[in-house]
């Protein structure tokens, strides 16, 4: 079919484009469908008044997601308001100046009331549990979280205090499942010594320390003991780091305590296996916002004991 150019115009970078791109405003719904181009999305982007803030480490996110090949035509649509304002989108446009990647085919949606903003993007989301449950993963919820922090862990973003702000998208879950099939027995293993109850681990954050000192080269026995033992606190001798960590979690537990972040929490867990595999004896268990990160090494390579 020919393409009528009275209907298109030409932009300094060369690309051509259909006039409506340049002012998307319209009395009564109207969609169309285009690949966005990142000087496209900054044209866009100057519409974005009145919108929600924009969360930087989504966009990132999403631009790692379209730099690798994983971004998708799925049917999501940029849309705009009866005035031309961005509707929703923003994160999406953002993503493809990052990357300067050019968005498979896209709907566009335009002329809609912009008394309606207030119920866009209200529905439940899906979230890596939902896929990796989808997708006949067990203890879906902790495979998820359990992987978010194993990546963490394993990129250096727990020491940067970087935890969420590098989070893998769900295309990269279902990735770093797939390099790192032996997390589902670590899971499985926080499952069964973690749930049912209170504890000072969770059984995501039991499977992740779990299964880092596997990946350390420990054996899976001195693993799971160790867990065991953070958890029950039973037979502990009176100096143990086992026990000196036990009551520093516990206390954080209490009511009006600040409580830890993620960072915190995994910090002092790896330091008391450290001092636990090393016969170390220690009273109280503390980790400064300063002190280095503990790695126990990956594969036996470069542990700290």
């Amino acid at each position: 079919m020919a393409v009528n150019m009275r209907d298109h115009q030409q932009t300094d970078l060369g690309a051509t484009y259909p006039k409506w791109v340049y002012n998307p405003v319209y009395p009564a719904m109207r969609v169309e469908v285009i690949r966005i181009t990142p000087e496209l999305a900054t044209m866009w982007l100057e519409r974005n008044s009145d919108n929600r803030k924009l969360r930087k480490y989504r966009a990132v996110m999403m631009a790692r997601e379209m730099t690798e090949g994983n971004w998708k035509a799925n049917g999501e649509s940029i849309s705009f308001d009866t005035l031309g304002a961005i509707v929703d989108g923003q994160h999406r446009l953002q993503a493809i100046i990052n990357s300067g990647v050019i968005s498979p085919d896209t709907p566009i949606v335009m002329g809609i009331d912009p008394s309606v903003r207030p119920t866009v993007d209200t529905g439940l989301k899906r979230n890596a549990a939902d896929v990796l449950g989808m997708r006949g993963e067990l203890y879906a919820a902790s495979l998820a979280s359990t992987l978010q922090t194993w990546a963490a862990y394993y990129n250096g973003d727990l020491r940067r205090r970087e935890t969420y702000h590098n989070r893998l998208s769900h295309i990269e879950v279902l990735e770093w499942l797939d390099r790192w099939p032996t997390i589902r027995d670590s899971v499985a293993i926080g499952a069964r010594l973690a749930s049912g109850g209170r504890y000072c681990l969770s059984p995501s954050e039991a499977s992740f320390v779990h299964f880092a000192i596997v990946q350390s080269g420990a054996a899976e026995t001195i693993a799971e003991a160790f867990i065991a033992a953070v958890l029950s606190g039973a037979d502990l001798k009176a100096h143990s780091p086992i026990l000196a960590l036990r009551k520093r979690l516990t206390d954080e537990q209490r009511p009006g305590r600040r409580g830890f972040d993620k960072r915190e929490k995994m910090a002092l867990t790896l330091k008391a296996f450290q001092l636990y595999l090393s016969g170390v004896s220690r009273k109280t268990l503390r980790f400064n916002q300063d002190e280095e990160f503990p790695n126990l090494g990956l594969l036996g390579i470069a542990t700290d004991f």
